[in-house]
């Protein structure tokens, strides 16, 4: 299927006409009246699931806002620890005074999940009964011009969730046409991923500055052309793409899992939130391989989605699923994830 995607897609192009571990500064400035608020997902799904007792330590390798820690730290009072990372100091800021009432047992790094060994070997006293990673954007990324990750306002096309590697304005600037059709179809499986790709391999010499809001011009015109309607904006998957390859999304997480589990306590859950089918495949498929030598127990024998309720209030949860895992040995060579290469 994805080899007539591509090579249909591709056709189409011809025919276009168009650490780290980092103290917080007190200096770092948020917007006046900035919303701390954060609403986390699958909540209820989740502390069913991991079963925390008081004076459980967890790590959540992804503390946004700090929603989910929050959860965490209420279920796991008074003694239970946090160790709380991300690797963008906003995140960290917002996370830091929502989580200002349980300071002392907090613990804020300023670092990528991929690295949760070498943190845990400075973090001895941390005894993890609970690892939660949720894979989705914060809100912030999505919303605010500096990261260029929002189609809704015309800004820069930076994407970056940190300050390190090409920025998405680079990526659309450089990549050829057919690489570009390519990122679009493997990352975010967009069926008219060649003619979007060609649309804008031709119109990119034409513009000083890619913008968010020139990007999404083009993907909507593309989909006006072929009279598509959906429920989403036209260029979600486009965006979708773009920011799992600027943050090698799938690669950290490939990374982040193997050490996930030899970090965590002999018994403890590794909790996964995922937000599109890439990143639910890889920790289905990585879980059920562990499965397989009984080193794991899933816990999740299908994936946990939001209830329609919690849809209605929160729709970034309508694709957010949860897998969890317990970990049965504590001898066990965790291996590497394979992650397929698709030549981008």
């Amino acid at each position: 299927m994805f080899k007539n995607y591509f090579i249909k897609n591709l056709l189409k192009i011809k025919n276009c006409k168009l650490k780290i571990n980092t103290i917080i500064p007190n200096s770092y400035n948020l917007p006046p009246n900035y919303m701390w608020s954060h609403t986390p997902v699958l909540t209820n799904e989740l502390m069913s699931v991991v079963a925390l007792k008081s004076g459980d330590d967890a790590i959540d390798a992804t503390v946004g806002g700090g929603g989910h820690s929050k959860i965490i730290l209420e279920a796991t009072a008074p003694f239970g620890k946090l160790l709380a990372l991300d690797t963008d100091l906003k995140s960290l800021k917002i996370a830091s005074i929502n989580l200002k009432p349980y300071k002392g047992r907090v613990t804020f790094i300023n670092d990528n999940f991929t690295n949760l060994s070498g943190i845990m070997k400075k973090e001895k006293n941390i005894k993890a009964k609970l690892i939660l990673a949720d894979l989705g954007p914060a809100l912030w990324h999505l919303t605010e011009s500096e990261y260029g990750g929002s189609f809704m306002a015309d800004s820069s096309l930076d994407m970056r969730r940190g300050e390190e590697g090409k920025t998405a304005e680079q990526i659309l600037r450089t990549f050829s046409a057919e690489k570009l059709a390519k990122l679009f179809l493997v990352y975010g499986e967009e069926k008219l991923a060649g003619e979007i790709a060609g649309f804008i391999y031709q119109d990119r010499k034409r513009v000083k500055q890619l913008t968010t809001g020139w990007l999404a011009n083009i993907v909507s015109y593309v989909y006006k052309k072929h009279r598509v309607r959906q429920k989403s904006h036209p260029a979600t998957k486009v965006f979708q793409a773009l920011r799992i390859y600027v943050n090698r999304e799938l690669d950290n997480l490939a990374d982040f899992l193997p050490q996930a589990f030899a970090a965590i306590e002999f018994s403890g859950k590794v909790a996964i939130i995922t937000f599109h089918a890439l990143e639910d495949r890889l920790v289905k498929s990585y879980f059920k391989s562990l499965a397989r030598d009984k080193a794991v127990k899933i816990l999740t024998k299908h994936a946990f989605q939001a209830s329609y309720l919690e849809q209605r209030k929160n729709p970034s949860s309508r694709s957010a699923k949860l897998r969890v895992a317990e970990k049965l040995s504590s001898t066990f060579v965790w291996p590497k994830v394979e992650v397929q290469e698709f030549g981008i």
